[in-house]
Parts: C-alpha cells; structure tokens; sequence
C-alpha cells in the first residue's frame, strides 16, 4: 500500500480528519475515507483518531491507501434489433453496421 504523509496548515484547522482528508484525495468518496479512517488507515501523529476528529496546524496526518483495482472495459459484439433490421457491429474501431 502507498503512503503519504500530509502536514496539516494554519487553513485546515478545526476541520474534520475525513474532510482534510477528502481536500487532498478528490477520487476518493467521503465515505470510502471514513471506511479508512475506520480502519486504521489514517494516523493523526501516529495515533487512529475518528473521522470526526479535528485536525490542527502543525499534525502529521498519515495515509496508508489500498491500491486502487483497474477495472478493464472491453467492447462487445451486441446484434441490434430494429424493426425487421439486425445490426451487428463489426467491432474494428468503427462504426460500420451489417
């Protein structure tokens, strides 16, 4: 799992850990870091805190993130029924119907 450390500034105090969070992890739901929080995940000075904890200038908030699975999207030969039609794509990068 990557890790990144992320030091707290003057602007981010009194914010929750999960949304301080959320400022820097913008593919992340606020709810998948609440789930990491949760979990352990998510350090405040190298303790686990809340995720309603409140962070303030100066702490070391560390992020021990799970890769994130790529998915792989495949295109699909589908017939297409239109009236007494029936498209079938070639599937060759165009869209070329018999």
């Amino acid at each position: 799992m990557p890790q990144k450390t992320l030091i707290v500034t003057d602007s981010h105090t009194g914010k929750r850990l999960d949304m301080f969070i959320a400022h820097f992890e913008a593919y992340s739901s606020r709810n998948r870091i609440q789930t990491f929080i949760k979990d352990g995940l998510a350090l405040v000075n190298g303790k686990p805190e809340k995720p309603s904890y409140k962070v303030r200038a100066g702490y070391t908030v560390t992020l021990e993130l799970p890769e994130r699975k790529i998915r792989e999207v495949l295109p699909e030969n589908i017939p297409v029924h239109v009236g007494k039609i029936t498209l079938t794509p070639l599937n060759n990068g165009h869209d070329i119907y018999l």
